[in-house]
């Protein structure tokens, strides 16, 4: 049965975990820097197995910094469940690149850590579901980790931030001029440094609905007070849901409907 009550819901510092995995449908793959190879060009045709760039990082085994020399489009990202590297991908400070994703970005595993830098646009599909996912069928420990500094847009329907059975990882929005205009379900770890009202950039976009579903982990990071009024649920599986704060100040207040 669902309920719904407009009550205010504020919350004050904390840090909470939760988990998801990774399995990636991706073929041609990078063989560049951390990977075998010494090429940091991500536009670079000579950094990929056969001339066809497509975003699989799967390959990396050691940490590596990937520029965009232009803008680019792949269907899938991926980074590999097995990646324990430290990596960044981010634009060559020339200009701004762009970097269409009309698929699905894959979380990285096994303590591996990804940052997406500021000099990228990383620009979603409109319409349709996409997914910051960890996929299924591995466990690798500990979590790794997705840091993203890019600046996020596009507006499919729903971005999901999810993990399947076993597996672990964190997503962290970080770029406070987000503007993607997704609603979000989140059944991962998510962790913001930012939320504003319905159609308002934040570092979680400026969709309408936030939707916590299957155990998961939706902290505030920063340290300033926060309010909102997207409408928050709580849906099928959510009774490990954790909503906490982890700033060392300010409030995190919801002033929207409370679906249960």
């Amino acid at each position: 049965m669902k309920t719904s009550t407009n009550k205010i819901i504020t919350y004050t510092a904390v840090a909470f975990v939760s988990a998801f995995c990774f399995l990636s449908s991706l073929q041609a793959q990078w063989i560049g820097s951390g990977a075998g190879g010494s090429g940091t060009d991500f536009n670079s045709s000579a950094n990929w197995t056969d001339g066809n760039i497509n975003g699989d990082f799967s390959s990396i085994t050691s940490s590596a910094t990937v520029q965009m020399t232009g803008d680019a489009s792949v269907t899938d990202l991926g980074f590999g469940y097995n990646n324990s590297s430290v990596s960044t991908l981010d634009g060559d400070g020339i200009a701004q690149r762009i970097l269409n994703l009309s698929g699905n970005l894959y979380i990285p595993g096994n303590g591996g850590s990804v940052t997406i830098g500021s000099g990228i646009t990383l620009n979603l599909g409109n319409g349709g579901s996409q997914s910051f996912i960890y996929g299924s069928g591995v466990s690798p420990s500990p979590a790794g980790n997705l840091y993203l500094d890019a600046l996020i847009t596009g507006g499919p329907s729903t971005l999901a931030v999810s993990y399947s059975e076993g597996g672990r990882g964190n997503v962290y929005f970080r770029n406070d001029g987000n503007s993607f205009t997704s609603d979000l379900s989140v059944s991962g770890r998510v962790y913001y440094t930012s939320i504003a009202d319905a159609g308002v950039a934040s570092s979680l976009g400026a969709g309408a609905n936030i939707n916590l579903i299957q155990g998961n982990t939706f902290t505030y990071t920063a340290s300033t007070d926060q309010a909102t009024n997207r409408a928050l649920s709580l849906g099928a599986g959510s009774s490990g849901t954790y909503l906490g704060h982890s700033g060392s100040a300010g409030k995190l207040t919801f002033t929207s409907d409370v679906t249960l």
